[in-house]
């Protein structure tokens, strides 16, 4: 980032473009004008802010790229109920054929030989299917044709079911209900199988060609019409939330199956049915979901006289609900710590869009650093 200034010394215009780097920036002094120095800042929340969480999202080439199990997951049972969460943003192109997102087999490496999937079918719709160990369907449900399409950016998809009772199917799609149930029937679900995977089947047919972001599964129910659950998972204004380190955060306990993190960790599994390999090599995604907490940029500063200036910023970016607290901090230390660092702060309800405030009492003959910052409160 560089921040260009004007200043006028001993009757001169002198222009001069400093580039800024991580830590550190260029000294300037302008004859007896107070010099300053822009530091671009993305604020990321103490724990007192509204959130202060953004999940790395993973790419699936559609052509290399999917994990494997390599084993049944550890501790699934077979069972009526099931959870799943989980933001995708799909690349390539619209309709086609079908791209398992997550499905198991019944041999290592099987690719027809399914008991459980969740897909994005020819007609972007998300598909949930279970079947018994007889091979016969016991769960179907879908959100509506043309629910995932590229234009849509990130999704964010939430689903759950208790097959022993038809109150408690769910499937959210950007946390708006979008549910057409195919079959219900009160039967087991055939978990206990010999492999899983994930972005194509185990065998790696019908790969994924988009972007996962915090995959969610466990082999229990959560009820999903109540909205505060649902909270557990997407904020109200359909941002991502922090699930935990390992998954834990929406119901105290670990599921089988949490894919977040670093990409190179990515498919390791913080959650307790353990780890995948990694066939291909997943990369980064473009971008991530929309993350929860504000970003706010530090623009140069201006109206610079010999004590004083005012100093810019803009919130990008609020994260959800409007921020209630938004400032600078400035000083002569580039880390903006020590004694001589001064802070302003205003209090109010705050969009997106410029800010400023007028500093007065600078030395002159001094480089001073400033940022902008702003928060939401709990």
């Amino acid at each position: 980032m560089q921040a260009m200034q004007t200043m006028r010394n001993n009757g001169e215009s002198k222009t001069r473009t400093p580039t800024l780097l991580a830590g550190r920036a260029d000294v300037l002094v302008f004859g007896s004008f107070v010099t300053i120095v822009v530091i671009f800042f993305v604020l990321f929340p103490t724990k007192f802010i509204y959130s202060e969480y953004s999940a790395n999202a993973v790419h699936f080439d559609g052509t290399s790229d999917y994990l494997a199990r390599g084993a049944d997951l550890t501790g699934t049972v077979d069972g009526k109920q099931g959870t799943i969460s989980f933001w995708i943003r799909k690349t390539g192109s619209d309709g086609g054929l079908s791209e398992q997102i997550f499905s198991n087999a019944k041999t290592l490496g099987g690719n027809n030989d399914f008991t459980f999937l969740v897909t994005k079918t020819g007609d972007d719709e998300i598909a949930i299917r279970g079947d018994n160990s007889g091979g016969l369907t016991r769960l179907l449900i879908e959100s509506s044709v043309d629910s995932i399409e590229v234009a849509d950016g990130w999704v964010h998809v939430l689903a759950s079911w208790d097959l022993s009772d038809s109150a408690k199917r769910h499937l959210y799609i950007n946390d708006v209900s979008d549910i057409n149930v195919g079959i219900y029937t009160d039967d087991t679900i055939d978990y206990s199988v010999a492999d899983w995977g994930v972005g194509a089947r185990p065998g790696g047919n019908s790969k994924l060609d988009g972007d996962l972001a915090d995959f969610w599964f466990d082999d229990t129910y959560i009820d999903f019409s109540v909205e505060a659950n649902r909270r557990d998972f997407i904020t109200a204004q359909g941002r991502v939330v922090d699930l935990g380190a390992d998954g834990s955060n929406p119901t105290s306990l670990s599921p089988l199956v949490f894919l977040s993190g670093d990409t190179s960790t990515w498919h390791t599994n913080d959650g307790t049915g353990g780890g995948f390999t990694e066939n291909g090599a997943l990369t980064d995604a473009e971008n991530g979901p929309p993350p929860s907490f504000p970003i706010v940029t530090t623009d140069a500063a201006n109206n610079i006289t010999d004590t004083g200036a005012t100093l810019n910023g803009t919130i990008t970016d609020t994260g959800g609900d409007n921020a209630n607290e938004r400032g600078f901090a400035w000083g002569t230390n580039s880390s903006l710590s020590g004694g001589d660092t001064a802070t302003t702060t205003s209090f109010g309800d705050f969009g997106t869009g410029t800010f400023s405030v007028a500093t007065s009492s600078l030395t002159k003959d001094t480089t001073y650093y400033f940022r902008a910052w702003c928060k939401h409160w709990l």
